[in-house]
């Protein structure tokens, strides 16, 4: 299963090779979104055509889609990332969404994937953006999973936090700022280097265990109001990550210096240090309120250890505002 896109690219390749290894092969398209009403249409295909095995091939809501439609199929699930733009090739769970593109909820495999299959030629051809987005992403992990564990809540599957989820996230953390730029440089140019593959690592292996055994927190749960704000809502999974971060170290009251050393790790990959980069310019008090009003109400908002409420996170983002141009004045 994948997109128009990737078939174009690489369709013919995939079914070629699969059926030379005598691998009878059903086509899923999809369409962009994972709704309820695709992935289900694409099931009942599935189902039809017997499949017993779904291959998810592309970026990461097309991993999700195939995650879905073999949950419905009680199939095993095979990832073939071709961009490393999320860590969701690696992961249990599968976003969805609706129609307006709100996300609305999870599934969730019953067991991981049974391979996660990643040629970094085919991520160095992908466009550097995607790059980016993931690397935005796979950065929360390790202040996100701090603060679930300093916050008592329980990791992905329900269990305490474990030390192994927190050295991994320190590891994805330490590897991206170290790789990162040139990692980003490199699919610029179209080329595979040592610091994609450490990147790619990173963001593919490292940020899905760091998450499932460390917790999630503020970031992830801001996304989903960036998701519903004016021009933000257009913008990548990793570029909403890389701004909530951003606020979730300003409502944990980090120095200025820190904070504004990640904006600088942040800004050269063209991820945003501001709404306005994040296409949502000179927000009004109405909008401001309204990102932290959905944020506050959702679970992992309040995976810190500290009361949060609406006045605190637009603080934080106001903070955040006057940080971004006081760094660009540099």
């Amino acid at each position: 299963m994948c997109d128009g896109t990737v078939r174009e690219l690489l369709g013919e390749r995939i079914d070629a090779a699969l059926r030379a290894s005598g691998v009878d092969v059903c086509n899923l398209d999809f369409a962009g979104e994972v709704t309820p009403g695709a992935v289900d249409a694409m099931a009942r295909h599935a189902r039809r055509a017997g499949c017993d095995c779904v291959i998810g091939i592309g970026g990461g809501k097309s991993i999700d889609a195939g995650k879905c439609v073999a949950v419905r199929l009680s199939a095993p699930f095979l990832s073939v990332p071709t961009a490393a733009s999320t860590d969701a090739p690696a992961s249990l769970g599968a976003a969805v969404y609706n129609e307006a593109h709100v996300r609305t909820g999870s599934e969730r495999l019953k067991r991981h994937p049974e391979l996660v299959l990643v040629d970094t030629a085919v991520i160095a051809s992908a466009p550097a953006r995607l790059l980016a987005a993931g690397i935005g992403d796979a950065l929360s992990k390790k202040f996100e999973a701090q603060a679930a564990a300093a916050a008592g809540a329980g990791n992905y599957h329900g269990y305490v936090p474990t030390r192994f989820a927190m050295a991994i996230a320190d590891t994805c953390y330490r590897t991206l700022r170290e790789h990162g730029h040139a990692a980003f440089e490199d699919v610029e140019a179209g080329r595979t280097s040592a610091a994609l593959e450490a990147t790619v690592e990173a963001i593919i292996f490292m940020s899905p265990v760091a998450f499932e055994n460390g917790g999630l927190s503020f970031a992830h749960s801001m996304q989903t109001a960036l998701m519903q704000a004016r021009g933000a809502s257009r913008r990548m999974h990793g570029e909403h990550i890389a701004y909530a971060l951003l606020v979730q170290l300003a409502m944990e009251s980090r120095a200025d210096q820190e904070i504004t050393d990640l904006a600088g790790f942040l800004g050269p990959l063209g991820l945003p240090v501001s709404l306005a980069d994040l296409d949502c310019p000179e927000p009004s008090e109405d909008e401001l309120c309204s990102i932290a009003a959905i944020t506050c109400a959702e679970k992992w908002a309040h995976h810190v250890p500290f009361p949060v409420d609406e006045a605190m996170i637009v603080a934080a983002m106001r903070r955040i505002e006057k940080l971004s141009d006081e760094w660009r004045g540099q």
